[in-house]
């Protein structure tokens, strides 16, 4: 293949990755109901049930929300025996307001299929004295999902039921010279997010080793973001 350029939760539509040897272009999305409940982590990017009322509500609040109106939130979430996060991989519903953009928490969520709620979600919840159920309350945002060319109901559905990237050895060339990825780069959010979305993250060494029946399939998928050597990535495609 073609040294490639740029990676799909860093510079592309949600759900969709550039590859530098084999790309897998599936967009978000496979239409189905769902009833009732919200999704708690799970391992290898799956998902856990939780029912409504139940407990075991863990919240992670957009970063767009300012202290005072966090503190007044998380009292409510804890009064109702649910609890807060800062941690954008362990959270069972991500409470953000319109307008939706491409954060990390919300490129997690939708990686894994947790709720993108608003806060009528919360003000409901509080109303009912119990968590409800969030089908009637994500946040909504046509023009952030045409420019994206997604559906947010069915993206939150397909991550739970089968995530995109299953299985799948991923490895995302890092930039010229370092071993790691600098910290808050695309490449470590790359790192954070796609093990979410049910891939195996890779080293050079891992893909340098690999069979080549291996790498012309499925199962291999190399990324670059802006900050990748393309010399090295050369080398490795």
């Amino acid at each position: 293949g073609s040294w490639g350029g740029g990676a799909g939760a860093a510079g592309g539509a949600p759900g969709r990755a550039g590859s530098a040897k084999r790309s897998r272009p599936a967009p978000p999305g496979a239409a189905g109901g769902h009833g009732g409940s919200s999704t708690a982590p799970g391992g290898s990017g799956g998902a856990v049930v939780v029912r409504a009322g139940t407990g075991g509500v863990k919240v992670l609040f957009s970063t767009g929300f300012d202290p005072a109106l966090i503190a007044k939130y998380t009292a409510q979430i804890e009064k109702l025996n649910g609890s807060v996060t800062q941690d954008s991989t362990d959270f069972t519903h991500f409470l953000t307001a319109f307008p939706l953009n491409r954060s990390k928490s919300m490129l997690c969520a939708l990686a894994t299929g947790r709720p993108v709620v608003g806060e009528t979600w919360l003000k409901a919840s509080n109303g009912a004295r119990t968590f409800v159920p969030w089908e009637d309350h994500l946040v909504r945002h046509a023009k952030f999902e045409s420019k994206h060319q997604f559906d947010l109901p069915s993206t939150l559905e397909a991550a739970r039921n089968s995530p995109l990237l299953a299985g799948v050895r991923v490895h995302v060339v890092t930039p010229q010279g370092a071993r790691t990825h600098p910290a808050a780069s695309a490449g470590a959010m790359l790192e954070v997010l796609l093990p979410l979305a049910g891939a195996v993250m890779a080293s050079a060494a891992d893909l340098r080793g690999a069979a080549a029946e291996a790498l012309e399939g499925d199962g291999w998928l190399v990324l670059a973001t802006q900050d990748s050597s393309e010399a090295e990535g050369k080398r490795l495609v």
